[in-house]
């Protein structure tokens, strides 16, 4: 991989393509209160649900997949020790622009969470 960035230097440059889906991913979860930093390369991206919700990102994940048809998955299983990950999920973007596009109007009909105080 270092020996092709190095060959050439738009190798880690995201194609027009997938910085679109990166761009609709990141907007579709900050209209429900989740803080996305747009990478600058991959097709996934961390999500910050705190300022969103209290629950913790197995709560959310699964909340997102009952109510909105909508997959993430919780940030504690990419962590050695599971409670670092608890406020975070992540999000693959490698997806269709029109799947993208249904995800956007799905979450824009979420719920906030139940009996869960939100800090958005």
């Amino acid at each position: 991989m270092a020996r092709a960035a190095a060959a050439d230097p738009a190798f880690s440059t995201p194609s027009d393509g997938l910085e679109r889906q990166r761009d609709l991913t990141v907007a579709a979860f900050a209209q429900i209160g989740v803080r996305c930093i747009p990478p600058d390369g991959g097709c996934y991206t961390i999500g910050d649900i705190r300022p969103a919700t209290r629950e913790d990102s197995e709560a959310f994940a699964f909340r997102l997949i009952e109510e909105a048809g909508v997959t993430v998955a919780p940030g504690g299983y990419f962590h050695h020790d599971a409670r670092l990950g608890a406020g975070f999920v992540r999000i693959s973007f490698n997806r269709r622009i029109d799947t993208l596009l249904d995800v956007e109007r799905r979450l824009a009909g979420l719920r906030p969470a139940r009996d869960v105080e939100q800090r958005v």
